[in-house]
């Protein structure tokens, strides 16, 4: 890894001609087009699928009486449902989407073996169809973030390795030999997810471990995934937009590098809220892991916001969403760092505090910054047409809307509740009745998110099917033209 600072960290930056960087970029876009239309139209539709599940489990906190006759919804299958079906068929397969662009475009390469990626896509989606209805069915296997059964884990696995044989034979070959900052936690990201998933679905699902190491490997996998899989993702995708929006060089190459190889060795155990009696040195080892994360927290967000610093925003549909993306990542990084604090985490574990910050998180750092790719990289590779302008920005106002009263209701219902669970002279009912009225509110915001969830999928499928219709209306006319010609013959 160089230390200079590349000038920019587009494709069309490589100093070749004009002419050849944009027949580059458009050869790059289309050896990639009919696997990111599969993947984002899949992900868009697990998108809503999750909210609907989510809202249905929101729904009974509030009213627990809710369709009770049913065991398909009942609160212990459809949360979990919900958690994996947005995870994994939406935060999970949208980064794919992502991963792919970016190794492409960064390195000024083509796809390479694209019909492993359409297929490991279609398996990934089996995976998580039958993972969904295997937990609404009951066959679950109890361990929180790992509820798939463990039969859609070879699916799973299978279907993440075609895709990822295809990146880094992409990655391998690439036109560009030097390394922007964003292809570091591109390969990272790429090796770290089948390293943490691997080692879960194996000592935790196929040959469980003895007593509390299975939850404890169950967090390590929630942890894991969320700062060595989608932070990466996230980071990788700032770090090329914000330059390319701005037209500003990189702030700083070495706080970058300082900032990647710091989450690299601390990542897997920072911020990993642990609530069962684990030995001592693990709580130890998670606190000062939590500590150093700070390091490429601070590091990050300087490079970001320095390189941000007096610009007054952009005529671009996705500035937006990229913007909201940079101050979630650093507010939900400090937050869920603070947290993690011994004194604070007794008080706000077993509480709902942990769910506000997770919204935040996720739908306002990691689904923003994949939103702001897709309705960047859709218009390139169909080469023509431009998704709704207005859904768009109904779907940014929903979204923001919705993460925000999310984060706000159950962070602050959830320090109440934990403030009310540590005080003895009070009974666990009144900590019950201090989060509902939180649960209300918060509900109100999750449902924001499926509405912004349902915009999101009906301009993505809207806009692949007129580009289809435009692919096929002509193609049928160019048959119907030349059909008399063959009569004649």
């Amino acid at each position: 890894m160089s230390s200079s600072t590349p000038t920019l960290p587009p494709v069309e930056s490589s100093g070749l001609p004009a002419t050849e960087v944009l027949d580059s970029a458009e050869q790059i876009d289309a050896s990639l087009r009919a696997q990111l239309m599969l993947l984002i139209s899949s992900a868009s539709i697990w998108g809503v699928v999750a909210g609907f599940l989510g809202l249905i489990a929101g729904i009974k906190l509030i009213i627990p009486g809710f369709w009770n006759d049913c065991a398909w919804i009942t609160y212990g299958r459809i949360q979990p449902a919900a958690s994996n079906a947005l995870l994994f068929g939406f935060a999970i397969q949208a980064g794919f989407a992502v991963l792919l662009w970016l190794v492409c475009r960064l390195g000024a390469r083509t796809l390479a073996s694209g019909w492993t990626v359409l297929v490991g896509t279609k398996l990934w989606n089996l995976g998580v169809l039958v993972g969904t209805f295997g937990i609404l069915s009951g066959d679950s296997t109890n361990l929180e973030g790992l509820e798939f059964p463990k039969y859609t884990v070879p699916i799973l696995v299978l279907g993440y390795l075609m895709i990822g044989v295809s990146a880094l034979m992409t990655f391998a070959s690439r036109n560009r030999r030097e390394l922007y900052v964003s292809q570091w936690y591109l390969l990272g990201a790429i090796f770290w997810f089948p390293w943490i998933y691997g080692t879960v679905a194996y000592l935790a699902v196929f040959h469980p471990m003895r007593g509390v190491v299975t939850p404890l490997l169950a967090a390590w996998f929630r942890n894991g995934v969320s700062t060595l899989w989608l932070s990466p993702l996230g980071i990788a995708v700032l770090y090329y937009f914000i330059p390319k929006i701005t037209g500003r060089i990189l702030y700083s190459r070495y706080l970058a590098l300082v900032g990647f190889w710091v989450l690299a060795f601390s990542g897997a155990w920072a911020t990993l809220q642990i609530g069962a009696p684990v030995p001592a040195w693990i709580v130890s080892v998670t606190v000062a892991s939590s500590i150093l994360l700070l390091i490429p927290l601070i590091s990050t967000s300087v490079n970001l916001l320095v390189t941000l610093n007096g610009f007054n925003g952009a005529k671009s549909n996705i500035w937006p969403f990229i913007k909201v993306a940079t101050y979630c990542f650093v507010i939900s990084s400090l937050l869920l760092i603070w947290a993690n604090m011994p004194g604070l985490n007794k008080l706000t574990y077993f509480t709902i505090f942990g769910d506000g910050l997770r919204a935040l998180y996720l739908h306002g750092f990691v689904a923003m910054s994949f939103f702001a790719v897709i309705y960047y990289v859709l218009p390139r590779i169909a080469l023509k047409g431009e998704l709704s302008a207005s859904l768009t920005k109904v779907h940014f106002m929903l979204t923001l809307s919705g993460v925000s009263i999310v984060f706000l209701a159950l962070a602050l219902g959830g320090w109440l509740q934990g403030t009310a669970l540590a005080n003895p002279l009070n009974s666990f009912m009144k900590s019950v009745e201090t989060t509902s009225i939180f649960l209300k509110i918060g509900f109100l915001g999750g449902l924001l998110l499926f509405l912004g969830q349902i915009v999101f999928c009906l301009n993505v499928l809207g806009f692949l099917g007129k580009w289809g219709k435009n692919q096929v209306v002509p193609f049928l006319a160019e048959v119907r033209a030349t059909e008399p010609a063959r009569r004649t013959k």
